[in-house]
């Protein structure tokens, strides 16, 4: 094993902001501290007097997505707390990108609010003689023939694509695209209009969950849904009755405020989580057209900001609407469930 600064001269990087930056482009490629698109988050225009870094380079980020590491294939420059690395010995690309993985793989190191400034220097990874050889073997993939959607979520999903799906497959199983009849998005006062989520005229009855520690939980089958983001709020399995059989919507008031889950089979959640059980017609794609409206609270609760029952008792949604037989507005639950269908993948739902 080497340390990093025996195998590359490691730099500042510009530690420019790009709000003082002028957008251009076809300017110089602007890399900061993200994990996606290859850490470039916009084209500059060129700044007189100083060099952009040189492609070939290794671009790595010390906070932010830390110790995020690409190989830049144009010139660019820098935001903060960046550095960039210069190979002290040949390399050819791949055995570039192999360091960059090997320095991702110490990620685990740094926590919140954990940066990497003085200790990236001292980052052991293989030495050139230990690399594997498959790494000199591998051709670079044709990322051209990775969709979009995979593209735009960027460099993981992308990676995920290339290793284990077969596009032409893929596409004929999950996308439906050929069979499915477009249904327009349209927003306006005129066609979308509010409704109180819950009380006697809401759309759900709101019901809580129940506390249990990580000492009560005891390996089972039974879905416990917490107040996370990921994995539809899925955490663990747990021994016990669930609170919940029907299928509904889970939404947390705590934690990821306002991330919200369609749950088909029976489950338990958190108290940090509520359960919205529909008083209308229900099925998965109703549920998820609600689940990116619901979504949408997020902007009103931060950190520490709680959406407690009360004030998801007196929240209303916009939605489109028809007229019912009495002349009364009514959500339109069957344009929600034909846009749905409707959209590239929704066969996999």
């Amino acid at each position: 094993m080497k340390r990093l600064d025996e195998l590359f001269e490691i730099k500042n990087g510009n530690d420019l902001e790009l709000c003082y930056q002028h957008k251009n482009e076809d300017g110089i490629n602007f890399v900061s501290r993200t994990e996606n698109n290859n850490g470039v988050s916009a084209r500059i225009d060129e700044i007189e007097g100083l060099e952009p870094w040189d492609s070939g380079t290794i671009s790595v980020s010390l906070g932010g997505s830390v110790l995020e590491a690409f190989v830049q294939t144009e010139a660019y420059y820098t935001g903060y707390h960046m550095r960039v690395l210069i190979p002290i010995v040949s390399m050819d690309e791949m055995t570039k990108q192999y360091y960059c993985m090997c320095i991702r793989a110490n990620k685990f190191k740094y926590g919140f609010g954990l940066q990497a400034n003085k200790t990236i220097d001292a980052l052991l990874v293989p030495d050139i003689s230990e690399i594997p050889r498959w790494v000199g073997k591998k051709n670079f993939p044709d990322v051209s023939e990775i969709p979009d959607y995979f593209l735009e979520d960027g460099y993981k999903k992308a990676c995920w694509y290339l290793d284990n799906i077969d596009q032409e497959e893929f596409e004929k199983r999950y996308s439906g695209v050929v069979e499915k009849k477009e249904v327009k998005f349209e927003y306006s006062e005129t066609t979308w209009c509010e409704f109180d989520v819950a009380g006697e005229n809401g759309l759900f009855i709101i019901k809580p969950g129940k506390r249990l520690t990580k000492a009560e939980q005891h390996e089972g089958e039974t879905f416990f849904v917490g107040a996370t983001k990921f994995n539809n709020g899925l955490t663990g399995y747990i021994d016990a009755e669930p609170l919940y059989n029907e299928p509904c919507i889970t939404v947390n008031y705590n934690g990821s405020v306002a991330e919200a889950f369609y749950q088909e089979a029976p489950f338990w959640i958190s108290d940090d989580v509520k359960a919205w059980i529909p008083k209308f017609p229900f099925n998965k794609y109703i549920a998820f057209f609600l689940i990116t409206i619901i979504r949408l609270q997020q902007q009103h609760y931060s950190y520490g900001i709680k959406w407690n029952q009360a004030e998801m008792e007196r929240t209303k949604i916009k939605l489109p609407f028809c007229v019912g037989k009495d002349g009364k507005r009514i959500p339109d639950w069957d344009y929600m469930e034909r846009f749905i269908k409707s959209l590239p993948f929704s066969e996999s739902i």
